[in-house]
């Protein structure tokens, strides 16, 4: 992707020697390809990666590279490039797709792209960083009716890995119970917040929890 370079001697031998060939025997030409976006992916260069796999058009390897890094990508600054991702995959393939594709619409403002594809999950529990994202845009829609039901199907038994995530969700939840006039389940939501945030130790989920805490 631009800060690797082979050089000119082994180049030419490569394409002199080593014919690469799709199918079939011989060398697939996607593998080495492939390879380099895992030594890239192993090493946290994650847009260079899916810039890789891009190029060589695996469908299978660019689901999968997306789903387990989206939220890394789109943490880093690469909303666009998983955004980009997504949409050159096929309609039939992008299914497992729309939890990635809402953070990243999320974080590119693109709030009626966040609805469209919350609109995709069928009804019932969604995962907890959906919830969040999609739960705080209609929050800021003034639709506090919508946003505490959807802040309420991310509410779940959390993983550990979710733990800061859905602390957060309680705590959105609380702010949005306030505007409604609801105070026990307003303070309810603020100490659920406050003691997932405390057993998560997330900044992001502790500033929430203290914000709604002083409500």
């Amino acid at each position: 992707p631009g800060w690797f370079a082979v050089p000119p001697l082994v180049r030419t031998y490569v394409i002199d020697h080593v014919p690469l060939r799709a199918g079939g025997g011989g060398h697939d030409a996607t593998r080495p390809t492939l390879d380099g976006a895992a030594w890239l992916e192993h090493r946290g260069a994650h847009r260079e990666a899916l810039s890789l796999l891009l190029g060589a058009g695996d469908e299978r390897s660019i689901v999968a590279y997306v789903a387990r890094n989206g939220r890394s990508l789109v943490a880093g600054g690469a909303a666009g490039d998983v955004l980009r991702a997504i949409d050159a995959l096929p309609v039939a393939v992008r299914s497992s797709l729309i939890a990635p594709e809402i953070e990243a619409r999320f974080a590119s403002g693109d709030w009626d792209g966040v609805a469209a594809a919350v609109s995709r999950f069928p009804p019932g529990a969604l995962p907890p960083i959906v919830a969040l994202r999609a739960g705080l845009v209609l929050h800021l829609r003034g639709r506090i009716h919508d946003a505490v039901d959807t802040y309420t199907r991310g509410c779940g038994p959390a993983e550990p890995a979710d733990t800061s995530i859905v602390a957060a969700i309680h705590a959105y939840r609380s702010a949005a119970r306030w505007l409604l006039g609801d105070a026990l389940e307003c303070r309810a939501d603020a100490a659920t917040a406050m003691t997932m945030a405390d057993e998560s130790a997330d900044d992001a989920a502790l500033a929430a929890a203290h914000t709604v805490a002083a409500m």
